[in-house]
């Protein structure tokens, strides 16, 4: 179907209505037929009549032909632009992302730097709480700093057509996955932790000792390097088997669905673990309400009979002092998880969705590469914006951390 341009081109071209009008095989009206006398032209034959008919349509053909196939080269030249306009916006745009990323990421490192720094002048012994969440700041800043290096080899690198060793790049996505996972499971030793210091408040000193506490501390970095490590060298002819660290398994929902269980299981027991601690505290609450109402009334009693208090009042206000301490180290915890849920979920999410066998495939034409690239550099942000705003809630939280920053 020709297009409208062409239309317009078609019906401008001269003496074309009127030939049209008249039919190819009549004779057009004699020119100087005018003032009632009828000029007297050469009579023309039939045959002469049909060539000239032929040879004008046969050149309006050509033309219209050759028309079409310019404006469908122009179609082509502009498509071709556009998406040629993309993948140079595109390029140039991660030329500019990727080092205003990487400048994000040395701004994590460095606050969270200081955070690990203030420890030096916290005078009091460190509690379970404080020592596992100034673990968790490390693995914030290690998860900086491989973010902070992939971003380099895989992007800016390439950006820049410099040559990279992939098995170099492979060793930096595995300490990565590494640190994700590491913190999540800082999270849920976290978890853990308060859920014990709710359920067992007489028993939490002698349970959470320094040395238990160092020894699950060893444990939450060793297991995640541990099982990535072991995870890339038992895939045959690939990963650490392979003489140039082939990393094909990595872009299959197999292994994508196993890193994304040891990242929504951890969750998952984490709701179940907080929303348990809210049941807990709801009867703790009720019960200290109802206790302080007796308390009152045996108050009286013994200020009227003389009698000295009771050692249970001191054992239950004991217990209440370790439930408002617990409370409020939950609440800071419940902040990093939600900074954790926002920072992390997008990632993820795309991680697991977005693969060669998944539900949504990699992105094939230049035009969904450039969607892609904005989906990924979000989540990037996301990730390093989680990393800035944990040392802020440990700050504004915890009381050693606050002096111990303010002091360095």
């Amino acid at each position: 179907m020709a297009s409208s341009g062409e239309d317009r081109l078609w019906t401008a071209l001269p003496g074309l209505e009127a030939v049209t009008a008249a039919g190819p095989w009549t004779d057009p009206a004699p020119a100087n037929a005018s003032n009632g006398t009828d000029a007297q032209l050469p009579s023309q034959s039939a045959e002469d009549t049909e060539l000239e008919a032929f040879y004008f349509y046969s050149k309006a053909a050509l033309f219209r032909v050759l028309l079409s196939l310019a404006l469908y080269n122009i179609q082509i030249i502009t498509l071709v632009r556009d998406l040629a306009g993309d993948v140079v916006v595109c390029c140039c745009r991660r030329r500019r992302s990727v080092p205003a990323l990487l400048v994000l990421c040395m701004v994590s490192l460095s606050v969270n730097a200081r955070v690990l720094v203030s420890v030096c002048w916290i005078r009091r012994p460190l509690s379970p709480t404080l020592h596992i969440s100034l673990s968790l700041a490390g693995a914030d800043l290690f998860a900086s700093a491989a973010l902070a290096t992939g971003l380099m080899l895989n992007s800016l690198f390439k950006a820049l057509h410099l040559q990279q060793d992939q098995c170099l790049q492979f060793t930096v996505e595995a300490l990565r996955l590494t640190g994700i996972i590491a913190a999540v499971a800082h999270l849920l030793a976290l978890a853990a932790n308060h859920y014990l210091g709710i359920l067992r408040p007489l028993h939490y000193p002698a349970i959470m000792t320094h040395r238990n506490t160092s020894a699950c501390i060893a444990l939450l970095w060793l297991l995640p390097a541990a099982f990535f490590f072991v995870y890339f060298s038992s895939v045959p002819g690939q990963g650490y088997q392979s003489p140039t660290c082939n990393y094909d398994f990595l872009l299959f929902c197999k292994f994508r669905a196993t890193f994304s269980s040891l990242f929504f299981g951890p969750l998952l027991l984490m709701a179940i673990i907080y929303a348990h601690i809210f049941v807990i505290v709801r009867r703790h609450q009720a019960s200290r309400l109802r206790f302080s109402r007796r308390h009152r009334g045996s108050q009286r009693r013994a200020h009227h009979h003389h009698h000295a208090p009771h050692q249970h009042h001191h054992q239950h206000q004991h217990s209440n002092q370790q439930m408002a301490r617990s409370v409020k180290a939950i609440r800071t915890t419940l902040l990093i998880l939600g900074s954790y849920v926002v920072g992390l979920m997008p990632g993820v999410l795309v991680f697991v969705l977005v693969c060669a066998d998944c539900p949504f495939p990699f992105p094939e034409t230049p035009r969904d590469k450039f969607r892609m690239f904005f989906i990924y550099t979000t989540v990037n942000f996301l990730i390093i914006l989680k990393t800035l705003l944990n040392p802020i809630i440990y700050a504004a939280r915890m009381q050693e951390i606050k002096v111990g920053a303010t002091v360095s």
